[in-house]
């Protein structure tokens, strides 16, 4: 060729230009190109999501339509970390607002654009009423709506009284379906706080829960339980096996123990995911009452054989639910919670 450049060297300009294009294809200045990427850049926000209520990860961009790179900072990682991902404030606890600052830059040009979102706190998705009137508070966690409270209805949602057993015998001796309270305390308060107890005879019925509304089965639960532990919600901050029981139990109540990661221990850090469960103990298939403080106990409508039915269940002193393999006498009365359909 006549200015002397080889055919390869011709080439590598030739390439070089092209990207120099792709990179900025208005043919604009660098400063000109931050300015405009700064305009245009934007946050992707969850399904319904926007900067005054975020509840979901975020998507940040990394570069520009005209070739800036961009680069982000968060003024508080606890709850926006700088890839984007969420974690909540729990339920009982206010907002928080957080400042991301994307920093643009291409050549010597540089810019800064921040955005200032707020974080909700896990939110109750609003009520449910049972048969009786009670009103439940619900809450959302991944893709299913929990009641936030034990059932404490007294029948069933044709309006058929669930028979209220206070004697020992009787209740041992139940293949029908039963429910009392505590202690057979009358206690409003406590009612209130800690529900009714059902034997599995009542749990499982279809007519339990208001419409729209039925008892979890143990694949729910699992569903649960896997969500927690995939966005965060083990007490350690890891994502491998389950130790969410913190996240589920109430921040009162619970009997107190030294164990890290143990719902007893610090009850201060419980209840991030809004579940709000208390130790509202049981009852044994012979009639007795005990673990009021200990344990919380919750029936699924599973059924392990003729006999006995899956539950799951939180120990003060355990960081994890409890699953059951073999199951409870259908008989025992235990805890119960709805879940929207």
């Amino acid at each position: 060729m006549s200015n002397g450049k080889s055919l390869p060297a011709v080439a590598a300009i030739l390439f070089s230009i092209a990207i120099a294009c792709n990179n900025n294809p208005a043919g604009l200045t660098d400063p000109e190109a931050v300015a405009a990427d700064k305009d245009a850049m934007a946050i992707t926000y969850a399904p319904g999501d926007n900067a005054v209520s975020v509840t979901g990860n975020l998507g940040l961009p990394t570069d520009g339509a005209n070739g800036s790179a961009i680069t982000w900072t968060t003024d508080d990682s606890c709850w926006i970390s700088v890839d984007g991902t969420v974690m909540r404030p729990a339920a009982d606890s206010a907002d928080v607002v957080v400042s991301l600052t994307a920093t643009l830059s291409k050549g010597t040009a540089c810019d800064v654009k921040v955005f200032v979102l707020t974080v909700r706190a896990i939110g109750y998705t609003g009520t449910v009423t049972d048969i009786d009137g009670n009103i439940y508070s619900t809450v959302k966690i991944g893709d299913q709506v929990w009641t936030v409270e034990n059932l404490r209805t007294t029948r069933f949602n044709d309006g058929t009284p669930i028979p209220h057993i206070t004697g020992d015998a009787e209740w041992e001796n139940l293949t029908t379906p039963g429910y009392c309270f505590y202690n057979n305390t009358s206690n409003a308060d406590t009612i209130n706080k800690m529900g009714a107890l059902y034997n599995w005879y009542a749990a499982s019925s279809p007519k339990l829960a208001p419409t729209g509304w039925h008892v979890p089965d143990t694949t729910e639960w699992k569903t649960l339980v896997s969500y927690l532990i995939a966005n965060g919600y083990n007490w350690d901050g890891t994502t491998i096996e389950d130790k969410t029981a913190k996240s589920l139990a109430a921040k009162t109540d619970w009997t107190a123990y030294t164990s890290l990661g143990a719902i007893g221990n610090d009850l201060t850090k419980n209840n991030a995911s809004g579940f709000t469960a208390y130790p509202g103990g049981s009852r044994y298939f012979s009639g007795f009452f005990y673990d009021f403080g200990f344990y919380g106990l919750w029936w699924s409508t599973t059924e392990y054989d003729a006999a006995n039915g899956f539950y799951r269940y939180l120990d003060y002193r355990h960081s994890y639910l409890h699953f059951d393999g073999n199951g409870d006498r259908k008989t025992c009365g235990l805890s119960v919670r709805l879940l929207k359909d």
